[in-house]
């Protein structure tokens, strides 16, 4: 199986420049990552056929990593190598998250049988049966998944009190998004969950006025961009308990450019915090920043309201988050000939008058059977949520629905509908007064359809990121 392109990720200079030797030297084509943050970026952009990740001396929880990498790349092969006492704490939640865990000193040849293992089939979505574990007593040991790996469509489900990030979004500007984004944070505040709210709105930051503060003295960039600062010190806490926020200064509120590093590094930090709850509230539109943070997480709540423009746009949002983690998937896959196809259908004026997502996997699949699997897995994670706000009339409810149908129809989803938030008196007088309606209108009408949301949010059935 040489030949084979193999990733290696360690923070130890040393170890991972031991395990390119031992790989090129058996003919396998390696490529080295020290920061882990870059492992989701290096995955989108090339080709690997294997992950092999060094954890010894990590100093945070390995798991979310693998968690992550999980989420976004389910059939991709994995090989942990771990010292013992990563593997004493976390045990079996790294036996379910890779496919090969290695607890020894560097060893060529039990590293290499690894490999020839993992590549000849014993993969994290085909294994078959789980050969017995050989033990920890000796140098030298495999310890296998003594549990069948969760399936595609469950792959990132973990328990309700774990954390879950949540992006939240709208088609276009003027939809309520950071109200919407502060009254979900209070509210599950409210309940006794950890929240953090993050303000990911470059350019028009405002979630913190939202939540009764009127200037912030740090925030995102501090950590970001200034690295003066960790991300969990830039967490300011509000005058709700349970609830802080990250928001971003008055040095920044007129936008920065950030590198597909920084998001990338922001969204395996903010897995660090300490939170039940995390909720990003993004930017209006399909801009690119909005698109990838849709993408990098696994739970999205798109926020619209009964105009036209909104739901136009509202559809618009989704389609082009779907076209985005498909070409994500099919680019790690190294299907650039499909990828190529995935790129000229994105035009609806495209010269193969595909309109809808089913035409187009039919186009993938003739070409590629494997990419009808691939189709599925890719839809199964994304979870899209919708709330419509600001409804005048029952009768609104009514434009959910029609987002749902024609979601279903041409891009062959399924989203769910959380429900509206009506209007309400006390959703102005909130703004006046920089303080959530559920905080100071528990009563009111907005409230009682926060609430209904809160619940339905609040349950296992959601998926976890």
């Amino acid at each position: 199986m040489s030949g084979e392109n193999i990733l290696v990720v360690g923070e130890s200079e040393v170890r991972r420049a031991v395990i390119e030797k031992i790989l090129s030297a058996s003919g396998y084509k390696v490529d080295s990552l020290k920061e882990t943050y870059n492992i989701f970026k290096r995955l989108e952009n090339a080709s690997y056929r294997l992950l092999i990740i060094d954890i010894n001396g990590f100093k945070k929880d390995p798991c979310l990593l693998l968690q992550g990498i999980r989420d976004e790349y389910g059939p991709l092969p994995i090989i942990t190598l771990s010292d013992r006492n990563l593997v004493s704490t976390y045990n079996s939640k790294l036996n379910n998250l890779t496919n090969k865990l290695i607890v020894s000193p560097l060893d060529p040849k039990a590293l290499l049988h690894a490999i020839d293992e993992v590549l000849q089939g014993d993969t994290y979505l085909n294994r078959k049966e789980n050969p017995p574990d050989a033990g920890l007593d000796g140098h030298v040991s495999f310890s296998e998944n003594k549990h069948s790996p969760p399936s595609p469509q469950l792959s990132g489900s973990i328990k309700q009190s774990e954390k879950r990030i949540i992006a939240i979004g709208g088609g276009k500007g003027g939809v309520g998004k950071s109200i919407v984004t502060a009254n979900l944070g209070a509210g599950l505040a409210k309940e006794g969950k950890k929240v953090i709210a993050v303000d990911a709105d470059i350019g028009g930051p405002n979630l913190h006025t939202c939540l009764g503060i009127k200037k912030l003295k740090y925030g995102l960039f501090d950590f970001l961009l200034k690295q003066e600062m960790s991300l969990a010190e830039t967490a300011f806490q509000t005058t709700i308990p349970g609830l802080k926020i990250i928001g971003i200064t008055d040095d920044y509120a007129h936008g920065v450019n950030i590198n597909d590093d920084h998001k990338s590094k922001l969204i395996e930090e903010l897995q660090q915090l300490d939170a039940d709850y995390i909720l990003m509230d993004l930017g209006s539109g399909t801009t690119s920043d909005v698109i990838d943070y849709f993408t990098l997480t696994r739970e999205a709540i798109i926020i619209t309201t009964p105009e036209i423009t909104s739901v136009l746009n509202t559809y618009s949002c989704i389609k082009s988050v779907l076209y985005r983690k498909m070409a994500k998937y099919f680019r790690q896959k190294g299907k650039d000939r499909l990828l190529e196809i995935i790129r000229k259908s994105a035009n609806p004026e495209n010269e193969m008058k595909i309109k809808r997502i089913s035409e187009l996997e039919d186009e993938l699949i003739k070409i590629d059977p494997d990419a009808e699997e691939i189709m599925r897995s890719i839809k199964q994670r994304f979870n899209v949520k919708l709330i419509l706000n600001m409804l005048k009339s029952p009768a609104d409810e009514k434009i959910a629905l029609s987002i749902k149908e024609v979601t279903k129809n041409y891009l062959n989803m399924n989203i769910e509908i959380l429900g509206p938030i009506r209007r309400d008196s006390a959703v102005e007088a909130s703004v006046k007064s920089m303080s959530p309606f559920v905080i100071n209108a528990p009563a009111s009408i907005a409230s009682a359809c926060m609430y209904s949301i809160l619940r339905k949010i609040n349950t296992p059935k959601m998926a976890i990121f």
